[in-house]
């Protein structure tokens, strides 16, 4: 099927001095129209601002192993909330919440969480301690 564009009301060219005021198929006569549309695609597409990409966004599962104990160990909840903190150090919150099964923010690891917090400001761990008063926001 081919390519269909919007034309300008009356028009029979999809670009023509009604669509944009001038006409770029009567201006540069030796482009086609689809050569027009690839070079507006390949303009638009790498135009995109980079606070829209997700980077993780694709990836099934985690991208690393956590090495956390069963879940019904007594110490999974304190690893879980060392992993979830560890990996947004790494930028990979995501990865963390579905292997520990816990999203950020989660009530239940807010203990460990202080712990941890206070421990890393203890050590001179800013960021640790930045990332644990994040989590407990």
């Amino acid at each position: 099927m081919p390519a269909r564009f919007a034309h300008a009301p009356g028009s029979a060219e999809p670009f023509d001095e009604r669509t944009f005021g001038w006409s770029p198929c009567q201006t540069l006569p030796s482009l086609t129209l689809m050569s027009l549309a690839r070079a507006w695609w390949a303009i638009y597409q790498y135009d995109m601002s980079r606070a829209f990409v997700n980077e993780d966004a694709g990836g099934s599962g985690p991208h690393r192993d956590f090495h956390l104990p069963e879940r019904d160990d007594p110490g999974f909840d304190g690893a879980a909330a060392n992993a979830l903190l560890e990996a947004a150090r790494d930028g990979e919150t995501a990865a963390a919440e579905d292997a520990t099964g816990y999203r950020w923010g989660e009530p239940k690891l807010a203990s460990h969480v202080r712990r941890m917090m206070q421990q890393a400001e203890n050590a001179g761990d800013e960021r640790l301690a930045q990332l644990a008063r994040r989590f407990l926001r």
